[in-house]
């Protein structure tokens, strides 16, 4: 078995323990495991680059015009990574980023978690398949408060942490559908809004890594 086919097993057998460890709600494990599948990919990515170089040689054409000329990292991980999957990683390092600060949910189920006061905190993940813009839902009459992680093409998570005020405000007109409540974020320059049906956007850089009310 060749380097390239024994990394292909490797990423599988590890996107495999991912799933696993998420369906256990092992936060350490899935965070260690999302470290070597960054590993396995990129050095998949370097083989795959020494083989078109060398292949280009072969045939007597320079290395440099047989350099891939796109994308040499993929900017869409949701492709190598089950939705689910990836969700549930980016939730572990919000949750351990909050633990930091001294701030612990505990989860009650799914994407749901409890502050230590007792509020309901649904969590929900989304990447930017559209940019500027995030598609975020969450069980409907299952949180009190919500934290929309918005996963930006560049692989960076920026949070929107709407407290209860929010929902007293503007939870009713909140589109619903198939016993979700769904969230519109977009991004206007460096400012984010979350689009509330009949009203309109809503600036939501007050929001943005606010985590006082989740004590």
């Amino acid at each position: 078995m060749d380097a390239r086919a024994r990394l292909t097993r490797l990423k599988d057998e590890t996107l495999q323990a991912i799933g696993t460890a998420a369906d256990a709600g092992s936060s350490d494990q899935i965070l260690k495991l999302g470290g070597t599948l960054s590993d396995v990919e990129g050095l998949i990515r370097q083989y795959d680059q020494i083989e078109t170089r060398l292949l280009a040689l072969e045939n007597g054409s320079t290395a440099r015009s047989a350099e891939p000329t796109a994308e040499p990292d993929d900017p869409h991980p949701q492709r190598v990574e089950t939705a689910r999957r990836r969700g549930e990683r980016r939730r572990v390092e919000f949750l351990e980023s909050l633990k930091a600060r001294g701030i612990e949910l505990r989860r009650q189920r799914g994407t749901i978690f409890k502050t230590a006061s007792g509020n309901r905190v649904g969590i929900a993940f989304a990447t930017e398949v559209n940019p500027d813009r995030w598609f975020l839902g969450l069980q409907e009459d299952a949180f009190d408060l919500a934290v929309l992680l918005c996963e930006t093409r560049g692989e960076h998570v920026r949070a929107v942490s709407l407290p209860a005020t929010f929902f007293q405000q503007y939870g009713s007109t909140l589109s619903r559908s198939r016993g979700q409540v769904k969230f519109n974020v977009t991004r206007e320059g460096t400012h984010f809004f979350v689009s509330v049906p009949g009203i309109g956007s809503i600036g939501a850089d007050q929001y943005m890594e606010m985590y006082d009310h989740l004590s």
